[in-house]
Parts: structure tokens; C-alpha cells; sequence
């Protein structure tokens, strides 16, 4: 697809379309070569982030081929490794948050470990309602940031923000009030349970504030902004290790909550990122809310 995209970029001399019309050319070319339904939205999304990093600008030369190439371009590599690498870097700091949480949990026994499993695992229905608003929201802010529509980049982002909050707290009062319910859903060992309900009454908090921070920072990706996510991430990270390791085994003078601990930690953590997020976005210079 990188190929193609690439081919398309440096030919001249063709006539000029504008941004929406090269969107859709590349994408029934896309259509037309891959028979995975997956693979044809994922690739409509990369070239509509790549179109907003500046590779194809509006009113540009341009003209769609089917001939594929090797292309030699090192400022096109340049350009997609600058937003290839901080979105990978950014799962990849997201996923060591996850293991620590459990190599930590896990010095205290399969109980406590259990219990964060099995209640992350109602907060994970929450984050993939977050992913599915990022993935609609993310193709047609693109698409308006390409086309030079700050105003409508905006309209979106608030739409995304008024839609995960809600969300969140639904998904909050209901974490509150129905813990113990929820644990039941995965396990009927009582132990596991009420270790279950303590960390679930923590997470109700962090709904809202990583919700909307979440959804922001991966937003910026299609404002050609990859590194906000990174730079937050990074902090959340430290922060959460550090609370976890205060709170979970009570160092530093702070009571051992255990497995309480641990949601504190990530509430905390959450809280710093959701501050970090705003701080950069309201912050920077290329775009402004």
C-alpha cells in the first residue's frame, strides 16, 4: 500500500485533483487489489493520516497507477517512520504498564491477580468503545485536516469528547453501584470476588479522565501529532510503577492497600496523563482549539 501510495506521490505532469477525490481513487485501487475487508480499512485510514501529514497535498499532480515500484524517496521513509514510530513505541509502553501491574500483583497471590484480571476485563469492554470512536473519528478529522478544515477538525474532536464521556459515565455508575455483579460475571469464588470489588470501586474514577484523555491523544495522530500520545504514555508509565510500588506494598510511609493499591496506582497515573494530554494539545503551536 506504502508502494503504491509512494508511486502515486511522485508522478507528474497528470492533471490536478483535489484531496477527496485522490482519497477515494486510492482507496478502490486498495478495494480492487486486497479481498480482506480489515485490510481495506486499515489501509483507507493509513492513507488518509499519510494525507494529512503533508505526503499528498491538495491541488497537487497527481494520478493513480497500478504499476508498483521500489521508490527510493528518503523523505517519504522519513515522513511515515515519524509517525510509524511513536504510535508503535506508544503500544508498546501501554502494553509494560499492563505487565507491571501484573508482575507486581503477582508477588501477592493468584487472588489479587486474579481479582485485577478478571475486573480489567470489564474495563476493557469500555476501552474498545473508545478504540471504535477513535477509529470513526480519526478517517474524517483526517480527512478535514487534509483538506484545510481546522474548523471542522474541531467539531469532530468535541463530538468524540461529548460521546466517550457519556460512555464514561455510564460505564462509571455502573462499576460504583454493581460491583460485586460484575466480578460474578467471571468468577463465583467469593475470595476472588471481594478482592475484585475493592479495585473495581477505585476504577469507576478512572473512566472519564483516561477516557477522554485517551481518546484526545489518539486523535492528535490524524493532525499529524503522533508524539503527544508517546510523551503522555511515557508518563503514565513511571507514574504508575511508582504509585503502584508506594501503594500495593505501602513504601514511603503510605498504608499497603494490595490490590486497592494498584487501582489507586492507576488512577493516578491516569490523572497525570489525562493533565499531560490537555497541557500539549492546548499548548502547541501547529494547531489550535
Amino acid at each position: 500500500m506504502i508502494v503504491l501510495l509512494l508511486q502515486h506521490h511522485n508522478i507528474s505532469g497528470a492533471k490536478k485533483t483535489s484531496p477527496k477525490s485522490v482519497f477515494f481513487k486510492i482507496y478502490k485501487m486498495l478495494f480492487r487489489i486486497d479481498g480482506f475487508a480489515f485490510i481495506r480499512y486499515n489501509s483507507y485510514c493509513m492513507v488518509l493520516i499519510l494525507c494529512s501529514a503533508g505526503i499528498i497535498r491538495k491541488g497537487e499532480s497527481c494520478q493513480v497507477k497500478f504499476k508498483i515500484n521500489i521508490v527510493k524517496d528518503k523523505q517519504f521513509y522519513l515522513k511515515v517512520l515519524a509517525i510509524m514510530l511513536p504510535v508503535a513505541a506508544q503500544q508498546a509502553i501501554n502494553m509494560g504498564v499492563n505487565m507491571m501491574d501484573t508482575i507486581m500483583l503477582g508477588q501477592l497471590g493468584e487472588v489479587q491477580l486474579s481479582a485485577s484480571s478478571l475486573a480489567n476485563s470489564f474495563y476493557n469492554i469500555f476501552q474498545i468503545f473508545c478504540m471504535g470512536t477513535i477509529g470513526g473519528c480519526s478517517v474524517v478529522a483526517s480527512h478535514y485536516y487534509g483538506a484545510g478544515e481546522n474548523r471542522k477538525v474541531q467539531e469532530v474532536f468535541s463530538l468524540a469528547l461529548r460521546i466517550i464521556s457519556v460512555l464514561a459515565i455510564v460505564f462509571a455508575l455502573v462499576t460504583w453501584f454493581f460491583p460485586a455483579q460484575i466480578m460474578r460475571i467471571y468468577t463465583p469464588d467469593q475470595p476472588v470476588i471481594d478482592a475484585g470489588v475493592g479495585y473495581l470501586r477505585i476504577t469507576a474514577f478512572i473512566y472519564l479522565i483516561h477516557g477522554t484523555g485517551f481518546v484526545t491523544a489518539q486523535l492528535m495522530r490524524s493532525i499529524n501529532q503522533p508524539r503527544i500520545g508517546l510523551y503522555v504514555s511515557l508518563l503514565s508509565f513511571f507514574v504508575n510503577v511508582g504509585a503502584n510500588w508506594i501503594f500495593i506494598f505501602g513504601h514511603l510511609g503510605a498504608p499497603r492497600m494490595e490490590i486497592r493499591g494498584a487501582a489507586l496506582g492507576t488512577l493516578i497515573a491516569r490523572a497525570a496523563e489525562f493533565i499531560a494530554t490537555f497541557a500539549l494539545v492546548f499548548g502547541q503551536k501547529k494547531f489550535r482549539f
